[in-house]
């Protein structure tokens, strides 16, 4: 869906040499704001370098930080999509995609 979307996406697939914290994902579309997430389960908690880098990434201009997890689906479609929440829910995918991880290996292709 991303790349139908134009989106360009960045993960670190090993992140043992990166810094502590930085968000799992980057986003880039021309035209639009860069997204920096970070991908959490319903229950997950951010780190304290998570939490570090998400709080200096926010007062960066131009840059949209954010948490998502499985229940933000329809956010992260709108955000991509540009549209609002509404929108997103007409898509039957968004509903038939249970598992967060299955959502985000066939959106992001991670």
């Amino acid at each position: 869906m991303r790349r139908l979307l134009g989106w360009q996406v960045y993960h670190t697939w090993i992140s043992v040499r990166s810094p502590a914290g930085f968000p799992d994902l980057v986003l880039a579309k021309p035209g639009r704001p860069l997204i920096l997430t970070e991908l959490k389960t319903e229950r997950g908690k951010l780190s304290p370098a998570q939490e570090a880098w998400l709080a200096v990434l926010q007062q960066v201009p131009g840059i949209i930080v954010r948490v998502w997890r499985p229940s933000d689906w329809d956010e992260i479609v709108a955000a991509l999509q540009g549209a609002g929440a509404s929108e997103a829910h007409a898509h039957p995918w968004c509903m038939d995609l249970r598992l967060f991880s299955c959502r985000c290996m066939l959106f992001f292709r991670l």
